[in-house]
This record gives C-alpha cells, structure tokens and sequence, in this order.
C-alpha cells in the first residue's frame, strides 16, 4: 500500500511542530521530553519562568538524553490595550480566571494523559 505522498507528492509535507502548553512540573517534563516546544504558562515572572520552569525543562531533556537546544521556549503573557485600568481589568478577566485555574491544577490527572499522547508523536510522523 503506498503513502499519500508517493501517490500526490504535494503532501509530502514536513510534519506539524508540537508545542505543548505547560504549568506544572510533570506536565513541563513530559513536553521536554516529546514535544518541539513548550509554552509556559506561568505568568510573566522572569524568574518563575527561568527558575523553576526553564530549569526543569532543561533537565529533563538531559534525563531523556535529549539536547535542551532543541526545544523551543514561548510563553503566554496576558495582554490588553485599553484607556484606563478599569478597562483593562474587564478586557483580561476571563483570561485571568482560565489561567490561574490551570496554573494551581496540580492534582489532575493532565500530565500523565499527555505524557502519553505525546509518547505516541515520534510514531505519528
């Protein structure tokens, strides 16, 4: 049976980068190890992101004998341009909320779901 791509060579394509959004510990060592990139969602701290986030990422690259530079680094910052505070305050709330539910959701079960979904990637390409 041939592949897609020997029958219409315009879908050989390269495949689609992964990157994870991340905030806890298990679920940032999880995306080093599997994913091309990792977004943090920790806030705009520069130190929360540097110490721990970057650090434990670094390190389980390193575990998994991965080079840490291969992974890529974004983050999500929550941003709004109004004319006042009182506006700015109503334009971020609802993502605010969302954030900060996520970030302190150190009991769920999302790092070991992902861990293997993205177990599975290096198959998938």
């Amino acid at each position: 049976m041939s592949r897609l791509d020997d029958i219409d060579p315009s879908l050989a394509v390269a495949p689609a980068e992964i990157s994870v959004a991340a905030t806890e510990p298990r679920m940032i060592a999880a995306a080093a190890r599997w994913a091309d990139g990792i977004d943090f969602s920790v806030g705009a701290d520069v130190e929360r992101l540097r110490s721990p986030s970057a650090f434990l990422a670094r390190d389980a690259c390193v575990s998994a004998g991965r080079d840490p530079s291969e992974l890529a680094f974004g983050c999500f910052v929550q941003v709004a341009v109004t004319d006042g505070e009182d506006e700015m305050t109503e334009a971020v709330r609802g993502l605010i909320i969302t954030h900060a539910r996520f970030s302190g959701n150190f009991t769920s079960e999302a790092a070991s779901v992902m861990e293997k979904v993205l177990a599975l990637l290096p198959r998938l390409r």
